[in-house]
C-alpha cells in the first residue's frame, strides 16, 4: 500500500483522507461514493481508478474493499489495492499497435486498388478514391473490402474490367 502511494512504511499514518488526496481529482467523488457505501451501508466495493503517488506518478489501480462488521456496525475494512499500471500500459500498447498495423494494411490495399483504377479507368488518385468511396457506400461494403475485391480480380482480366467499369459507371451517374 505504501509503495503504490509512493511512500515507505512509517513515512505517513495511513488514513482515508490521505488516500483520497492521491485519487485523481476527476475520480474523487466516485471514490468517496464507493467508500461511503462500504463504510455506512456495509456494502463491499470494487473500482478501478487512477491515483497520483507521492512522486507525482499516475498509477492505475484496482481497489477491492470488504467491510468488517461487528454487531451490525462497520468497524473497519479489509481489501486489496492492486497496481495494474504495467498491465494496462501493455494492453493499450498492444491494442494501439494492432490498430496501426490493421490501418496500414488497409491503406496499402486501398492504395493498390486506386492504382488499378488509375491504370484501367484513367482516373486521378483523388478521383479513384472518390469512386471507391462512393461505390462502397452504394453497395454497403467497406472501402478496404471493395479494394481487396479489385486486387483479387486482377487475376482475371474480364472480372477486373467488369468490376472497375461497374464502380466507375455507378458512381459517375450519381455525381
Amino acid at each position: 500500500m505504501y509503495a503504490i502511494h509512493g511512500y515507505e512504511p512509517g513515512d505517513i499514518v495511513p488514513a482515508l483522507e490521505v488516500g483520497f488526496a492521491h485519487v485523481e481529482p476527476a475520480s474523487r467523488d466516485e471514490a468517496r461514493s464507493y467508500w461511503g457505501e462500504t463504510l455506512t451501508a456495509g456494502i463491499p466495493a470494487a473500482w478501478y481508478y487512477t491515483l497520483i503517488n507521492a512522486r507525482a506518478r499516475p498509477r492505475r489501480v484496482l481497489a477491492v474493499v470488504d467491510p468488517l462488521i461487528e454487531d451490525g456496525v462497520v468497524r473497519g475494512v479489509r481489501g486489496f489495492l492492486i497496481d495494474i499500471t504495467v498491465s494496462v500500459r501493455d494492453e493499450i500498447t498492444s491494442v494501439a499497435n494492432t490498430a496501426v498495423a490493421r490501418s496500414a494494411a488497409k491503406r496499402a490495399v486501398i492504395e493498390q486498388a486506386k492504382g488499378v483504377l488509375l491504370v484501367t479507368q484513367g482516373l486521378g488518385a483523388e478521383e479513384a478514391f472518390a469512386r471507391l468511396n462512393q461505390y462502397s457506400q452504394r453497395v454497403n461494403r467497406k472501402v478496404a473490402l471493395l479494394a481487396q475485391d479489385i486486387l483479387d480480380a486482377t487475376a482475371d482480366p474480364q472480372i477486373l474490367r467488369t468490376l472497375t467499369r461497374s464502380i466507375c459507371a455507378a458512381t459517375a451517374t450519381n455525381q
